[in-house]
């Protein structure tokens, strides 16, 4: 980004140790920084809303903020060297055994009924699939609405890649 007829202001060293810039227009509003992960000058759009941080918005650019969020859920543990997020979580809940896991069932849904957050129908269990991996036992959406939705998605990566099926 050219940043000719913008006024820089040098921010103060964050954890990574290194400094930043803001980059203000003629009017005195924030229009570009420079992101604390990748070291690029970009426009204040590619920067996430953050009401804690003094300019309004985050350090880290959309892209880099996207990228540590997935390494950090679904980052590969074997190189890392420590369990992700879902790896705990997995391991959590999958290591039950089946009494455990009606036990889960039971509690969850004692009058044995379950409203879909998709279709907003209120359903006996059978109409759900279980899955260890919830914590209730139970998957979120009813079998015709999980349909539907797996549907969408096949249709949606059909018409991005039409050879991938």
């Amino acid at each position: 980004m050219d940043t000719t007829g913008l006024t820089p202001k040098k921010m103060r060293k964050g954890r990574n140790g290194k400094r930043g810039t803001r980059y203000y227009g003629t009017d005195g509003t924030l229009v570009a920084k420079t992101c604390a992960k990748c070291d690029q000058v970009l426009p204040i759009d590619n920067f996430n809303p953050a009401k804690a941080q003094s300019d309004g918005y985050f350090s880290s650019c959309r892209p880099c903020a996207s990228k540590a969020q997935k390494e950090y859920r679904y980052g590969d543990s074997k190189t890392t060297g420590r369990p992700t997020q879902q790896d705990k979580y997995r391991e959590k809940y999958t290591q039950r055994t089946d009494e455990e896991f009606q036990q889960a069932i039971r509690e969850s849904y004692p009058q044995n009924t379950k409203k879909c957050p998709e279709c907003q129908i209120v359903k006996q269990l059978e109409e759900f699939y279980k899955n260890k991996a919830y914590s209730t036992g139970v998957s979120v959406w009813c079998k015709p609405c999980t349909s539907q939705k797996s549907a969408k998605r096949q249709a949606k990566v059909a018409e991005a890649d039409p050879e991938y099926y």
